[in-house]
């Protein structure tokens, strides 16, 4: 049956062709793969890539938590910056998912891997330019308390500089 709950993959066995016929018919091209395999030269390569880009963004995750109180680390908000790793690893694992033989839990997982990968990592992101953005607009409006108007900041500041 098509659109069984029981098996949501389609199947030539379980399509029904023109005329409601049940029979393959005689054009039907044979199935191929379309995924490598684990043990293909392709599947090799592809995991091994992946295997080492995981394994960097790990050691990243590992470097920047034992070094969180080094300067640099801690302006960039250290938490976020993991989180950011998280995220990258999140979106690491996807690729692996698209190796071998597929399941109906692979076919849904793979979407969701790379989404909540992406959202991690862009949500980390805005909240990192959102925090940028309030500092430096925090540091503009203590300026003008007195009065004074941007153009009179800017040339104030530029002339500081000479």
């Amino acid at each position: 049956m098509v659109g069984s709950t029981s098996n949501p993959i389609l199947t030539p066995s379980n399509l029904i062709f023109f005329g409601n016929s049940l029979t393959l018919p005689s054009d039907l091209p044979p199935p191929t793969r379309h995924n490598p395999t684990w043990a293909s030269p392709q599947g090799i390569i592809f995991s091994t890539l992946s295997a080492l880009l995981l394994a960097a963004h790990l050691t990243a995750i590992v470097v920047t938590y034992r070094n969180r109180n080094v300067t640099v680390i801690k302006r960039g908000s250290w938490k976020s910056l993991v989180l950011i790793l998280v995220g990258l690893v999140w979106v690491g694992v996807a690729p692996l998912l698209y190796l071998g033989d597929m399941s109906a839990a692979v076919c849904g997982v793979q979407p969701f891997i790379l989404n909540v990968g992406f959202g991690i990592v862009f949500a980390n992101l805005g909240a990192k330019t959102w925090r940028v953005y309030r500092v430096s607009r925090s540091h503009i409006s203590r300026a003008h308390n007195d009065g004074t108007t941007a153009l009179n900041v800017f040339m104030r500041r530029t002339s500081d500089l000479q």
